[in-house]
Order: C-alpha cells, then sequence, then structure tokens
C-alpha cells in the first residue's frame, strides 16, 4: 500500500510544472551588436548582430528603423531553435536611430520587438551662419566740432 501510494505521489510530481522548467511557447529575439547608445561616425558601417529564438524554429527577422519596416531577412537555416541574424544595418539618418528586430517562428507567432539606439554623426553639418570674429579695431570716428 505504502509503494502504490509513493509511486502514485511521484507521478503526480513528475506531471507538475515547476517554475524555471516551461519552455517559451512564443519566439524571443535579442541584439547582441551594436549595442546602446553606440555612436558610428561616417563611413564606419553599422553591422548588427541578432539572435531569435523558438521551439519550432526561426523561419523570419524584421528589421526597423525608427519605427519604419526596411527588410525581412530569413536565417540560414530556419530548422535550428537558435538562429543568427549577422548582417548590415539598413541606412541610417544622422542623428539618434532606433533599430527594433522581431523573430518570427516557423508556426507563424511573432516575438516582442528587441530595440536598441544608436547615433549616427553628420557627415555634411550645416554651414555656421554667424559671421567670422574679427580681429581688427575698429576705426574712431571722429566728429567736427563747430
Amino acid at each position: 500500500m505504502m509503494r502504490k501510494l509513493f509511486i502514485l505521489l511521484c507521478l503526480l510530481l513528475a506531471s507538475c510544472n515547476l517554475p524555471g522548467e516551461q519552455i517559451a511557447s512564443t519566439p524571443q529575439a535579442w541584439f547582441d551588436m551594436p549595442l546602446p547608445d553606440t555612436v558610428f561616425y561616417p563611413p564606419n558601417p553599422c553591422h548588427l548582430i541578432a539572435h531569435g529564438a523558438s521551439p519550432s524554429g526561426i523561419a523570419a527577422f524584421e528589421i526597423s528603423i525608427n519605427g519604419a519596416v526596411t527588410s525581412n531577412e530569413s536565417p540560414s537555416d530556419s530548422k535550428t531553435t537558435l538562429a543568427t541574424l549577422n548582417t548590415n544595418c539598413p541606412t541610417l539618418a544622422p542623428g539618434r536611430n532606433i533599430i527594433e528586430v522581431r523573430a518570427q517562428d516557423n508556426a507563424g507567432g511573432w516575438s516582442d520587438s528587441a530595440q536598441t539606439t544608436v547615433f549616427l554623426v553628420d557627415a555634411n553639418p550645416p554651414a555656421d551662419t554667424t559671421p567670422p570674429l574679427s580681429t581688427e579695431t575698429p576705426a574712431t570716428v571722429r566728429t567736427a566740432i563747430p
């Protein structure tokens, strides 16, 4: 009787989902590069490395710059549960840029967006419109006394 109770208890415990042992059912995406607040100086190219993970494999990565989708790329192997995206960044605008990546798994589910912020220094800053400083001493104005 004790043995049957022990076996039943073991079966019940084995069927429980304990915290930390659950497998994520939705895809995940994250950046490895560029790190947040990276500054790029032309012609230094921006390079992007991101990962996607899902038990059903990753079918596609979607990249957005400042809220606009710029590309949709497939990983080299869509059957692996961990996929890597290794590519050049899409064209950045001078100043602050928010780069986002999402991963779509083979079941059609999308991950939440992961984002990083980068800065592109303007290669052609606007011309300075202030007049140059003069090093000459102004001429003294003399008025005639009547």
